[in-house]
């Protein structure tokens, strides 16, 4: 048998049930010998596995970001702890509520772009490496993994994007809880433990 593919992108990724369904009308109206799917179920066995490897490189990615919010908020906790004086001093001078907060977070923020942008240089160095050498895969599973006999990795400027956004999140939710507690610092109480 000869197999002949077309493949139809939509603008809203929405629609694809009802324009298999629509199209597989057309088909049998006119008598085609032919049938519509969706990419998922018309690509077989390869395009299932892709899209679930792709869910649990998604899932690690998540359990990654939570890790590193714990990881982020423990040091800021154990920084705010070592700075009761210091901030109690503040508070007692006339600093607000609101300069103890903004000081924490734009500390934690200048500390996670930082390390987020040094991430992401490394990360593009890396890929171009591999875009040079490629990456050879040696069976069939990886040919199927990734999408031929050699990889070469691209960067993506939305991936880079994503990935300083991420970071930025990661930052505001790790100092939510570090900022909570250097707020309740009395600045007697701070003074005196200082």
């Amino acid at each position: 048998h000869a197999w002949n593919y077309l493949l139809v992108k939509l603008e809203n990724s929405n629609d694809t049930d009802r324009m298999v369904r629509l199209i597989n009308n057309e088909l049998k109206e006119n008598g085609i010998e032919a049938t519509a799917y969706p990419w998922l179920k018309g690509a077989g066995m390869s395009a299932k596995l892709a899209n679930t490897l792709s869910i649990v490189f998604n899932v690690l990615i998540i359990i990654i970001a939570i890790v590193a919010v714990i990881i982020i908020m423990n040091t800021l906790v154990i920084s705010v702890s070592e700075r009761y004086g210091e901030i109690g001093t503040m508070r007692a001078i006339g600093a607000k509520k609101s300069f103890v907060r903004n000081m924490i977070t734009l500390e934690t923020m200048m500390i996670t772009l930082t390390f987020g942008a040094l991430g992401v240089l490394f990360g593009i160095v890396i890929l171009v490496i591999f875009r040079i050498v490629g990456i050879e895969a040696t069976n069939q599973f990886l040919q199927i993994l990734l999408g031929g006999a050699i990889f070469r990795p691209s960067i993506s400027v939305s991936a880079i994007f994503t990935s300083v956004l991420s970071v930025t999140i990661v930052g505001i939710v790790a100092s939510l809880y570090p900022v909570s507690i250097a707020l309740k610092i009395s600045p007697l109480e701070a003074m005196n433990k200082g």
